[in-house]
């Protein structure tokens, strides 16, 4: 169970600038390249970091998509390209989630039925032993979707390799009944749960306890801020849109209300919302240069399903049919 970096455990490449600028991750699709979060680069170096990345693509007959932008990486960019808001952020301040007495209520409320339960939450390091539950209570969750499991930052709880910054466990009586992996991969400023989860044997408040704790971990070694990551097509930021592509704007609005087979933006997005995040950041997608396209669109949409729509729809319709298959 060797430890890397944070981001190899989503899947991620990852670039470092010869020059020392920063580093990129990213992940290659049907002739583009898809930069992942944040750079992890101080804000003055984003020019040239960018422009270097940029150049590598270039020299490597790839199209550039960046997804996951924040506004502050925005100027950093040429303002004419084209750019669209792909959803919001929460983020959490961490100072008060070091406490049960100021995290909100009805968190705190749903942790203490889960403990009631006999649910208690450990974290396992780079090294430790690994109950064979674990698997177990993955393969049960993953069984439990409604669609089949997406690519590209979505697939951390495959553990291979082991996460840097450790999962974090519930578990009655010995056994794994939910898990949470976070990392600061793809906002280097912030602390960010990747993925949680629990089984059909968890009670109720396991997932909110899993967060409580999480965060609490993070918060005492002296880490700011946290999200759970990224609502798509959310709208809840205070700041102002950015946002060059209307049209794609008009679709987003259509789509976040639409409850599609087995998954809904919606839906996503409330569950965010109801550990009361202290803001909502705007996430964008932007153009490596140029205009914004829908093939550029396509090409982000290929990097989550896999690599082609085709055979992510045609497995989804198995999936629903019955026939799942857990990709380990």
């Amino acid at each position: 169970m060797p430890g890397v970096a944070d981001g190899a455990h989503l899947g991620l490449r990852l670039w470092i600038s010869p020059l020392g600028a920063g580093r990129i991750f990213y992940q290659d699709v049907k002739g583009y390249r898809v930069a992942a979060g944040m750079p992890r680069a101080p804000l003055e170096r984003l020019s040239p970091l960018f422009r270097e990345f940029e150049e590598e693509c270039r020299l490597a007959g790839r199209r550039l998509v960046y997804f996951g932008l924040a506004a502050p990486a925005l100027a950093a960019l040429d303002p004419a390209r084209g750019r669209w808001h792909a959803g919001d952020l929460p983020v959490f301040s961490l100072d008060r989630w070091g406490d049960d007495a100021t995290i909100p209520p009805n968190i705190r409320s749903q942790a203490r039925r889960a403990r009631n339960q006999g649910i208690t939450v450990r974290r396992v390091a780079v090294g430790e032993a690994v109950p064979s539950s674990l698997r177990t209570c993955v393969a049960s969750w993953v069984r439990d979707k409604p669609l089949p499991p997406l690519g590209f930052v979505t697939t951390p709880y495959l553990f291979d390799p082991w996460p840097e910054q450790g999962v974090f466990l519930a578990e009655r009586e010995g056994e794994v009944v939910g898990f949470l992996v976070g990392s600061r991969a793809l906002f280097p400023d912030l602390w960010r749960v990747d993925a949680v989860g629990r089984c059909g044997r968890a009670p109720n408040g396991c997932v909110e306890l899993l967060v409580s704790e999480a965060f609490r971990y993070a918060a005492e070694r002296g880490q700011g801020q946290a999200t759970l990551g990224m609502a798509p097509l959310a709208r809840r930021a205070a700041l102002p849109a950015l946002s060059s592509s209307h049209w794609m704007d008009r679709v987003a609005e259509i789509a976040h209300e639409v409850k599609l087979p087995g998954y809904s933006f919606a839906g996503l997005e409330a569950f965010k919302a109801k550990f009361k995040p202290d803001a909502w950041h705007p996430l964008y997608c932007v153009s490596g240069g140029g205009g914004l396209s829908l093939r550029d669109l396509l090409a982000v949409a290929r990097v989550f399903t896999g690599g082609s729509l085709t055979v992510y729809a045609l497995r989804s319709l198995r999936w629903r049919l019955g026939r799942r298959r857990v990709p380990f």
